[in-house]
């Protein structure tokens, strides 16, 4: 686990589970992401955490939540850089809607608990039953999403200035394919921008070269 301060700009090593990457590359992304937004975010007392584990069937997990006068984002990567990215810019958009008092929790005029949620600050709030609600439609995460392209403009920004290194697990991983193969098995990031077909030919081809079958 990594956990980025922004009071001094750096991602600060906890725990040897989560290495992937160096520190440097972590700080670059996200200091990339943040200058991207809003500015009322870079006044605020920043935690960000990139916590080791496998996501959700390969996609990203975030969560913002406020401790004190902290704003605290978790991440657990997924398979892909540029969805990492998305993802913490998508939680950066909670902590900016916090920051901007556009929701807070309270009971409508029936006396049930919910979410009350404002489109700008000082307009009108409209209550909103947080477990009856589905997730695409609180206008809380449309609010967050609306910055998820700011992470994957910031990622592409690194990876064309040649900025974005390759993990220490794919490289391990090439270098066995290059010993046992000859060739090595393209990676996420290199799959990201293929056609669907493409990818799944790629897929086959590789999982019949491993079980030692002629693509």
């Amino acid at each position: 686990m990594y956990s980025y301060d922004r009071r001094t700009a750096k991602v600060r090593f906890i725990r040897r589970r989560f290495k992937d990457y160096e520190p440097e590359f972590w700080e670059a992304l996200v200091e990339e992401i943040l200058n991207r937004m809003p500015s009322p975010l870079r006044r605020v007392n920043l935690q960000i955490e990139l916590r080791a584990g496998a996501g959700g069937k390969g996609k990203d997990l975030g969560e913002h939540f406020v401790h004190g006068n902290k704003h605290i984002i978790h991440v657990v990567p997924g398979h892909s850089m540029k969805g990492t990215a998305s993802t913490i810019a998508h939680e950066l958009g909670h902590a900016l809607h916090h920051v901007l008092g556009l929701k807070r929790s309270g009971k409508n005029e029936a006396g049930e608990f919910g979410w009350f949620w404002r489109e700008q600050k000082n307009g009108p709030e409209v209550w909103y039953d947080y477990d009856k609600t589905p997730w695409n439609k609180r206008p809380w995460e449309q609010f967050a999403m609306r910055y998820e392209k700011h992470g994957i403009a910031a990622f592409e920004h690194l990876k064309s200035e040649g900025l974005v290194p390759e993990s220490r697990s794919e490289s391990h991983r090439k270098q066995v394919d290059l010993e046992m193969y000859g060739e090595a098995a393209p990676t996420m990031e290199e799959l990201a921008d293929l056609p669907p077909a493409k990818v799944r030919e790629i897929f086959e081809y590789w999982q019949a070269k491993r079980k030692g079958l002629d693509p």
